[in-house]
């Protein structure tokens, strides 16, 4: 998402299983900053990520990007249940 008065560069992101994402939305921030000349307001919303990643982003957050929300933070043994779970359920 992308707004030009006020300049706001956000991301909204269903699933992440890396911190990659935050990457991306560094990368449009950097060219937002390049257009506009000034700070743009930067927000993240991830509705559910992978712990190691979820960590990753909330260091890399709080140096970069002002507004960070993760709705849930899925541990890799439940992230196993869920994808086995849904494998039993379709066949």
């Amino acid at each position: 998402m992308f707004l030009e008065d006020p300049l706001i560069v956000s991301e909204v992101i269903s699933y992440v299983k890396s911190p990659d994402e935050i990457i991306k939305l560094l990368r449009k921030i950097e060219m937002a900053k390049a257009k506009y000349s000034k700070e743009p307001r930067k927000f993240l919303v991830i509705l559910a990520a992978k712990s190691d990643a979820a960590r990753e982003i909330k260091r890399i957050a709080k140096k970069k990007v002002t507004e960070l929300m993760i709705g849930k933070i899925i541990e890799f043994a439940y992230l196993f249940f869920l994808i086995l779970l849904r494998r039993l359920k379709f066949e």
